[in-house]
């Protein structure tokens, strides 16, 4: 699930200390892997409420890793300035 593994499994799978990890991200990523992680979960965000209009956006919410719907909102407003619910309905056929 892109953008939701947690730090300690990254960690223990390649023997790094979470220090080395976050450096070495950032240094060929440019980005922090939390931030990093939180664009990709935004994107895949996008992406569903594209491609899927019948699900309930609490639904939508936690099989993209969010703690709630709740969660998802902020995370969404704060990086599109806008609820998924507006941009389900501006991406939703006329």
């Amino acid at each position: 699930m892109a953008g939701t593994i947690r730090m300690d499994a990254v960690v223990d799978g390649l023997g790094w200390s979470p220090r080395q990890v976050r450096r070495r991200v950032r240094a060929q990523l440019g980005l922090p892997p939390k931030r990093l992680a939180r664009l990709v979960r935004f994107q895949r965000t996008l992406d569903r409420l594209e491609q899927d209009l019948e699900t309930p956006l609490a639904r939508v919410a936690v099989d993209l890793g969010f703690y709630d719907e709740a969660h998802m909102a902020a995370d969404f407003r704060d990086l599109a300035g806008r609820t998924p619910g507006s941009e389900r309905s501006r991406r939703a056929p006329a």
